[in-house]
């Protein structure tokens, strides 16, 4: 009922899940006579900015006006049927929502220069994993992204920095920094190889 504000297909090209200001996401599913129908709509508070599937196609996420994201799980058996599984709050805008490859873990940037990774359990519940604040490296963080296999991470800062970290094995899976790639200017844009 209101403007569009994000469309984006899932990995399988089978769905398609769309953003409005009306305050709610919407997925379609495409049927075997190649026709489109409604399988699910999530409401929210405000209107909803970005509305994604992660890379393995079994969540998605919204981000909302206001500091809100939300993380929904397609439940298994009956198709269509997802539900919230969690929702993040900040005081601050949320510039950014990226999975990993593998949907286990998301890494939120914000308005205020900081990003959070938030991890699935086998309880399935999603629990802050790591805080990377601005204020620590002297510069606030403009974006961030995993590579595909979800073990690094580039952040990129608005000083000229782009810092990569990797998830540590075994009993330590701590995040932590491993290089620095600098510019002289301000990095747009940072992308791992597949």
């Amino acid at each position: 009922d209101g403007k569009i504000t994000s469309a984006n297909f899932s990995p399988d090209g089978r769905h398609i899940v769309t953003g409005s200001e009306d305050k709610t996401a919407k997925i379609y599913g495409e049927g075997e006579d190649e026709s489109w129908t409604e399988k699910s709509t999530m409401y929210h508070d405000t209107a909803v900015n970005s509305a994604e599937f992660s890379p393995d196609g079994r969540h998605m996420s919204t981000i909302c006006l206001g500091g809100t994201a939300k993380i929904y799980g397609m439940g298994k058996g009956e198709e269509g049927k997802w539900t919230e599984e969690v929702s993040i709050y900040h005081n601050s805008a949320i510039k950014s929502l990226n999975f990993s490859g593998n949907g286990s873990h998301v890494v939120v940037t914000f308005g205020d220069g900081t990003a959070k990774i938030y991890g699935r359990g086998e309880d399935k519940n999603w629990t802050e994993k790591a805080f990377i604040s601005g204020n620590s490296h002297d510069s606030k963080v403009d974006s961030a992204i995993f590579s595909p296999d979800g073990r690094h991470m580039v952040v990129i800062f608005q000083d000229g920095k782009a810092r990569i970290y990797g998830k540590g094995m075994g009993e330590d899976k701590n995040w932590t920094e491993k290089a620095t790639i600098q510019h002289d200017y301000r990095i747009v844009s940072a992308t791992f190889s597949a």
